[in-house]
């Protein structure tokens, strides 16, 4: 059997648990009877009532409820053999309540203690990430950081030689008399070396880019 619960609290109610329970004595004495063929449609047919000021059962053709009234509590408990059953007791019973408990604004709140893992609630969790998902997150992270700092280390490199050429070749021409064929036979050297550095840092990212 299927079941839900739900607790509404009142103070009246042992006052309420009577009135539904004779509501559905009077459904059960005074429902007309339907000759059709099929009644999946036809809302619970009461087959038997009983109560006292504190426990009232009602048992229908596919199912039955059940009440228990405390000073401050009113219990309602809902049994059926399907999920569709279990929503028309549920439907029935709380529409009732909330009818004849308007003046005291009583709200009907149903839970499934027999509900099975999966069921609404769970749906929250499938937002977060996935563990498989996390590291490949990772990984991406430290090999942006690893192509950031070989370009900072190539950048280096190329100040450094820049730095060290233009000073031996400042010393050099200031110690002695060089002609300008010399000077640039320094730059052709250094324009060689900044393009060979290049070339290396680019056949080292081949493989992994792959």
């Amino acid at each position: 059997m299927l079941t839900a619960e739900a607790h509404v609290p009142t103070e009246r109610a042992s006052r309420y648990l009577v009135q539904l329970c004779r509501h559905a004595s009077q459904l059960g004495q005074h429902r007309p009877r339907l000759h059709v063929r099929d009644d999946t449609h036809a809302p619970p047919a009461v087959q038997h009532v009983e109560w006292s000021d504190t426990h009232g059962t009602v048992r229908l053709n596919r199912g039955q409820w059940t009440l228990e009234a405390t000073q401050d509590t009113l219990t309602l408990r809902a049994e059926a053999t399907s999920e569709t059953e279990l929503r028309r007791i549920q439907d029935l019973l709380a529409g009732r309540l909330e009818k004849i408990g308007g003046r005291d604004h009583l709200t009907v709140t149903w839970q499934r203690p027999d509900a099975p893992p999966g069921q609404p609630g769970d749906a929250e969790q499938s937002s977060d990430p996935s563990p498989t998902e996390m590291p490949q997150r990772g990984q991406n992270t430290t090999k942006g950081q690893r192509s950031l700092a070989a370009r900072w280390s190539l950048v280096a490199v190329v100040v450094l030689f820049v730095a060290i050429h233009l000073g031996l070749g400042g010393a050099a021409l200031a110690a002695s008399s060089w002609t300008v064929w010399t000077a640039l036979g320094l730059v052709a050297v250094l324009v060689l070396k900044i393009a060979g550095l290049r070339l290396l840092a680019t056949r080292r990212r081949r493989p992994s880019q792959r």
